[in-house]
């Protein structure tokens, strides 16, 4: 079985790869033309299953060629039994138990408003389930780590981690209507721009070290370098730094394949 993960973004590929895929997706295709073979007496077993994975709809000649499956959103009890099985991935654990799955419902109905409000006043969809279960692990993570309640301070923190940076929207509003939290000790980790970045960065240090995830940093004229360099957020000799341009050769097919693909190894090896 051949698997394609985000096929889609091949689509877009001017040189139009998926095309070589074309005869292969055809049944007893890769007998044609060969000598001495009897297309009638192929064996099952030498047909090769495919299965493509993507975001959007690829074009139809494609498509045609199989069966089309699409994935609807899940509905909030599927949400609900979902981040549930995360907090009681553990067995004999009981951090989840008293200190998350009390709030599951109230997160998953926070997690519904802001998708409701990203499709009322944008034109995409910026956060998707990915970002609501790692909320979920984050959370959970973090009061295992400290055996302590869930407080306005940690689920803070990891809202905005997880659903920040979107302009015209606040995320930790919509969770803070939703989750009822009594008046316990407030302490956690840092909530400010800086602190975020940090908590991002650091890996397996501090008190309240949460498993990461791959930053995004947006900032106008190319400043999220020099912020991050000058308030020592990375280690210099410790980093690699791929720097693209409006130059015509940095906009080039080939170039910005070749950085991806730099991007890819460095997240794989660390």
């Amino acid at each position: 079985c051949v698997v394609l993960e985000e096929v889609g973004l091949a689509e877009d590929s001017p040189r139009l790869p998926l095309k070589v895929l074309h005869p292969l997706l055809e049944d007893d295709s890769a007998y044609i033309g060969k000598a001495n073979v009897d297309l009638s007496v192929v064996n099952n077993n030498t047909k090769i299953a495919f299965i493509g994975l993507s975001n959007w709809a690829l074009d139809p000649a494609k498509m045609n060629r199989g069966i089309m499956v699409c994935l609807e959103d899940p509905h909030k009890e599927e949400l609900v039994l979902s981040a549930k099985a995360i907090c009681q991935s553990k067995k004999g654990d009981i951090v989840g138990e008293l200190y998350i799955i009390p709030f599951i419902q109230a997160f998953v109905c926070a997690y519904l408003e802001l998708t409701k409000m990203q499709k009322r006043d944008l034109t995409i969809q910026y956060f998707g389930l990915r970002d609501f279960y790692s909320l979920i692990k984050m959370l959970y993570h973090i009061c295992r780590r400290e055996n302590t309640p869930l407080n306005h301070k940690t689920l803070r923190h990891a809202v905005e981690r997880n659903f920040g940076g979107l302009v015209g929207i606040n995320s930790f509003d919509i969770f803070q209507q939703c989750v009822y939290l009594e008046d316990i000790e407030d302490r956690g980790p840092g909530c400010s721009p800086f602190e975020l970045i940090e908590a991002n960065l650091i890996s397996h240090q501090g008190p309240f070290y949460s498993r990461n995830r791959y930053l995004l940093l947006l900032t106008e004229n190319y400043a999220a370098l020099d912020l991050i360099q000058q308030t020592q957020l990375i280690d210099k000799n410790d980093s690699r730094i791929i720097f693209g341009s409006s130059f015509p050769d940095d906009s080039q097919y080939s170039t910005i394949c070749r950085n991806i693909n730099l991007i890819k190894s460095y997240i794989e090896t660390g």
